[in-house]
Order: structure tokens, then sequence, then C-alpha cells
């Protein structure tokens, strides 16, 4: 929920009706997805459809990315770290550096670092 909400706590709210299972169900039912919550696997519905109990395990492969128009600059940013570290390029520790100074630079005082 974004700080610059004129109501944060209706948006709170609605986002957690919204993941309620009986309403992750029928988001993943009718849009093909995995639900946003691992309660809504125990949900009958959930269970009778076949399709999506057969992708259950894909759930440890992936996560949730945050909403913000920066994201793709954040992800773009920590992949190119990674792989840097992974072909040899860099040390991690300078890496990570790197990374901070690249995120600072590109995404600035939006992003919150915490060392």
């Amino acid at each position: 929920i974004s700080s610059q909400a004129k109501n944060p706590e209706v948006a709170f709210l609605v986002a957690v009706l919204q993941t309620i299972p009986t309403f992750d169900v029928r988001h993943c039912i009718y849009g093909g997805k995995l639900p946003s919550r691992a309660t809504t696997y125990s949900h009958p519905d959930f269970k009778k459809n076949k399709f999506l109990s057969s992708i259950v395990y894909m759930h440890e492969y992936t996560s949730v990315l945050f909403n913000h128009p920066k994201m793709p600059v954040y992800t773009r940013l920590a992949f190119e770290t990674v792989t840097s570290v992974e072909k040899g390029e860099k040390k991690p520790d300078k890496a990570v550096e790197d990374l901070m100074s690249a995120l600072r630079a590109e995404i600035g005082e939006e992003i919150i670092i915490r060392e």
C-alpha cells in the first residue's frame, strides 16, 4: 500500500478481503493462477480443480513482485549482480556494494536500503 494512499486502512482491508481463501480460489479458477495464500490450497473448490491442483508445486519456484513502477529496474540490477558473481567477474562483496550504488543511483530515495 503506497504511502501516498488517501485511505491506507481501506486499501489494507480490501487487500485482506481479496486474499480470503474463498475469493482467492475464485481468482485462481477464473484466472488460471496460483493462489496468493497457502491456505487456499486446502479449499474444497481449489482441490477439485485438476489443473490448479497439478501446479501447486510451482509455488516453490515463484514469488510475488512488488507493485512499483521501478520494480523492473530493481529486478534487472539484481539479476546482473548475481550473473556477474556466477561468471566470476566480481567477488560477492564487491557485487553487493556495486548493486547498492546502482540502486541508489537509479531508484534514488524511493528505495530503502538497511545495512
